[in-house]
């Protein structure tokens, strides 16, 4: 994809650009709003169905039927496995005092978290939560 822009001409690559931040900011705008809509539906779910507690595949030896029950037990209820980004949306909305910020949006390059204690910095943002959630318990 690289050697796409190499052969574009500066008008062409300013467009592109600007289509693409467009595109990135409209789908940023309707994942915030997915988030809160999940966040509804997730509040009415069984503990457990929202990717807290993941389940078994039906697939997997010690899934629903290892355990004495059906396959149906394990579709009954929606699964939701958290991304990264979920995780964070999540920590922050318990923790309003935090500021996360995403790599790409640093100068840093690196996931930046900031408090009134100061700012911290991981390369890794599955460690970063990690952390965090072990450190901030809801």
């Amino acid at each position: 994809m690289a050697d796409d822009f190499a052969q574009m001409d500066d008008a062409a690559f300013l467009a592109e650009r600007t289509r693409v931040r467009e595109t990135i900011e409209a789908l940023s705008e309707r994942y915030r709003l997915i988030n809160k809509e999940f966040a509804r539906r997730e509040a009415g779910w069984p503990r457990g169905s929202a990717g807290h507690d993941p389940q078994p595949s039906p697939c997997d030896p010690a899934g629903p039927t290892a355990r004495g029950g059906t396959a149906a037990d394990e579709t009954a209820r929606p699964r939701v496995r958290r991304s990264l980004l979920d995780r964070v949306d999540a920590f922050t909305r318990r923790h309003p005092e935090f500021t996360i910020a995403a790599p790409y949006s640093t100068l840093s390059k690196l996931w930046e978290v900031r408090s009134g204690n100061g700012t911290a910095q991981w390369d890794n943002g599955f460690r970063m939560m990690d952390d965090l959630e072990a450190r901030y318990p809801r």
